[in-house]
């Protein structure tokens, strides 16, 4: 019994791991930054699709200061171009970022009385 609870610790560890982003870890910015009017969400998630309107893997999500300069915390899209960041009701500043895709900005107001979810649909760099 014992030596699977230890299994089961390690195994835990090396999956928080592997969702951590480290402070510098960046892709490099687009060539057009497209700002969007704010939206209403139930939270800090949602998916993000490529224009084809499938899903997009491995998209930099971050919450970002109002003036977009500075990282507060970040996260990648999942298989399913899922995203989940920890934030609490109130107005909140993502960007999204992927190679040869345009950024998105997107102001976003967390109401939990909300039914909306976030769908983010990137354009490609011409």
């Amino acid at each position: 019994m014992r030596g699977c609870l230890i299994v089961l610790t390690v195994a835990l560890t090396l999956s928080d791991c592997q969702k951590r982003i480290p402070p510098e870890y960046e892709y490099p910015q687009g060539w057009v930054t497209a700002e969007h009017p704010t939206a209403q969400a139930r939270s800090l998630s949602g998916t993000v699709l490529d224009p084809s309107g499938a899903p997009m893997r491995s998209v930099l999500v971050e919450r970002m200061m109002p003036d977009f300069k500075k990282r507060l915390a970040a996260t990648i899209t999942n298989e399913r171009g899922e995203f989940r960041l920890h934030g609490g009701a109130g107005k909140h500043y993502l960007r999204f970022r992927y190679r040869g895709f345009n950024d998105y900005l997107l102001p976003v107001v967390v109401a939990h009385s909300s039914r909306e979810t976030l769908l983010v649909k990137l354009e490609i760099s011409n």
